[in-house]
């Protein structure tokens, strides 16, 4: 009775850790994606012609990056992304390229001599966002947390793209929507592929670690059993 009560301490008191750890990881991964996009925004350069007080449009966008970072947290562990982080990740997509369109603080600028240029630096700007972010959010979800699912993974490549949408959006002030297809859509694009090639390798690698370690484990219990 003694073993077995000692036994279901155990198991609780691991269940406990495990869960405060996955928690951990899923504080963790929220903040890196508000704080890199906002960082590398405030270093590379904030549209101050935004207005928070006089227009709906950065709320808007802020509300459902918010709700979408929480809805990727509370994901981290889980077989695989819920219906609703679908949805307003892919509204929250949408409202970073159609936005600025509706807001003072943007306006088309096609008729610019140095239109590729700037769209150039945008898609570069996205690119160092989403890229940072992906690279982060994989580093701590696979060594901090239990390794991550395919729903698990392809959110996480979809947050890494949506990041650098976002982070453009307090970027550029150019609201001219072949500049924002080509320059902020491509990158997100392109961070998406990448982050996720980059988290299916890395799993790959880790499920074989997990492989070899247990066939060391089993060796040696053979050995020992003989």
């Amino acid at each position: 009775m003694t073993t077995d009560f000692n036994s279901l301490k155990d198991f609780i008191a691991k269940d406990l850790a495990a869960s405060k750890k996955l928690n951990q990881v899923r504080w963790t991964v929220a903040l890196i994606v508000v704080l890199i996009p906002a960082l590398v925004t405030l270093t590379l350069g904030y549209n101050t012609m935004i207005s928070w007080r006089g227009s709906w449009v950065p709320w808007v966008l802020a509300l459902l990056f918010a709700v979408t970072i929480a809805q990727f947290s509370i994901g981290i562990g889980k077989q695989a992304a819920s219906a609703m982080f679908r949805v307003l990740g892919t509204a929250a997509l949408i409202a970073g390229f159609l936005l600025p369109m509706f807001s003072t603080g943007f306006a088309p600028m096609s008729g610019y001599p140095e239109f590729w240029s700037e769209t150039f630096k945008c898609f570069v700007f996205g690119v160092l966002t989403g890229s940072s972010t992906g690279l982060a959010l994989a580093a701590v979800v696979f060594n901090r947390g239990p390794i991550p699912t395919a729903g698990t993974r392809m959110a996480l490549s979809q947050m890494a793209g949506l990041a650098g949408v976002v982070g453009l959006f307090f970027h550029c002030p150019n609201s001219d929507l072949v500049h924002v297809l080509s320059g902020h859509g491509t990158q997100a694009a392109a961070v998406f592929l990448a982050t996720f090639f980059l988290t299916e390798r890395i799993f790959i690698r880790a499920v074989k670690h997990q492989l070899g370690a247990a066939a060391e484990k089993f060796e040696c219990l053979e050995k020992f059993d003989r």
